[in-house]
């Protein structure tokens, strides 16, 4: 059957060649122009037959939807299996990087994506060229409608798929990036949560009296140093000067890839004593296995799950995270009325309005002198 602008996809084979064929309009020329697309790369003469059934499918649904290959100037990999190109994205990006933690965080967005595909979709066959404006919304609705994802978490999935199909442009497989065209979701606030002086003394009381100093020596990097978790998995000790009372971060492992100088306080000099840290070897991790000294580096998860049993042994809020103690730190030093420069600098924020944002938590009850010593009206 012949349309006004295409003739439909169909089947051809001989014994050396298998193929789709079909016709569309040439918009330059305005006349019929033959493309087809080989199928011989499949071996098994079912399996061939299966996904020609299903690629003439899916390019008819396109071309009386009104599509046209030439306009959209169609990629040479257009007709790979999505699944297939995910698998081919990951491999590389696993080559990428080193970080097993953006591997993890890589594979983890795949392996959604790809779940979603297959078994909320029922698509395991859809190509690349196919998942378009109306697939992506599909799937962005799945995110924040039925696995009711945050608007900061729908926001960064949005980035990520921006970044897996601008690979996709660039390798080929298509020539548009239809996941520009969703909408970011509005962002709350995020919420502070500040661990009070009680709670803190709890906390260290119990530790000593476990005699886990390496935790608690752990916990003061992240509220005094205001150190990440991972730059404290990352710390060796060639990395701390007790004579200077500095600690050197190095780009290698800070988080905006810059140097960086931590200032070490009377405090955390006491904990990092008490781990014996002037005998450590220097190209050792300073909590490695079972957070003691050691050349195996430690992952951050380690963390989490150590901070998870503490917070349930002293009945603490779930709220309360480890991460919650550098935050914690900075507001104490806005207490403490040191610079916010210096705050600055130790956090290794980018900007002093980045600093300032926790300004607000750190005086709850109102200024004492604006309570005294206001005039009258």
């Amino acid at each position: 059957m012949i349309f006004k602008n295409y003739i439909p996809a169909e089947l051809r084979n001989s014994k050396l060649n298998w193929y789709v064929l079909y016709y569309v309009i040439n918009p330059q020329t305005g006349k019929l122009q033959r493309k087809e697309i080989r199928v011989n790369r499949i071996r098994s003469i079912n399996e061939r037959k299966k996904f020609a059934r299903k690629l003439i499918s899916e390019i008819n649904e396109k071309l009386y939807s009104g599509w046209n290959p030439f306009i959209e100037q169609e990629a040479p990999r257009a007709y790979t299996k999505l699944i297939d190109a995910l698998d081919i994205y990951l491999r590389a990006k696993k080559k990428e990087f080193t970080s097993v933690d953006s591997i993890r965080t890589y594979q983890s967005y795949v392996d959604l994506f790809k779940t979603y595909i297959i078994d909320i979709a029922k698509k395991p066959d859809i190509l690349v060229f196919s998942f378009d404006n109306y697939e992506v919304k599909n799937y962005m609705d799945y995110l924040y409608n039925v696995r009711n994802v945050s608007g900061v978490t729908y926001n960064n999935y949005k980035n990520k798929l921006i970044t897996i199909w601008n690979y996709f442009i660039e390798n080929l497989y298509c020539k548009v990036n239809p996941f520009l065209a969703v909408k970011r979701k509005m962002e709350k606030t995020k919420t502070r949560q500040i661990i009070d002086n009680d709670t803190r003394r709890i906390i260290k009381d119990y530790l000593i009296e476990k005699n886990d100093y390496e935790f608690l020596a752990m916990i003061m990097l992240c509220f005094h140093g205001l150190i990440r978790p991972k730059e404290i998995c990352l710390l060796k000790s060639e990395y701390i000067n007790l004579e200077q009372n500095i600690i050197f971060l190095p780009a290698k492992i800070t988080k905006d890839k810059d140097d960086r100088i931590v200032t070490i306080s009377e405090d955390l000099k006491f904990y990092l004593n008490k781990i014996n840290i002037s005998i450590i070897p220097k190209d050792y991790y300073i909590f490695s296995t079972s957070f003691k000294p050691g050349p195996v580096l430690k992952n951050t998860r380690d963390i989490g799950k150590k901070w998870s049993s503490l917070r349930s042994s002293l009945n603490l809020p779930m709220e309360y995270q480890f991460y919650s103690l550098k935050d914690s730190g900075i507001v104490q030093k806005f207490r403490d009325g040191i610079n916010p420069l210096e705050i600055r600098d130790q956090a290794g924020h980018s900007t002093l309005e980045q600093t300032n944002v926790y300004a607000k938590y750190a005086n709850q009850k109102g200024g004492e002198d604006i309570k005294t010593k206001s005039s009258e009206f």
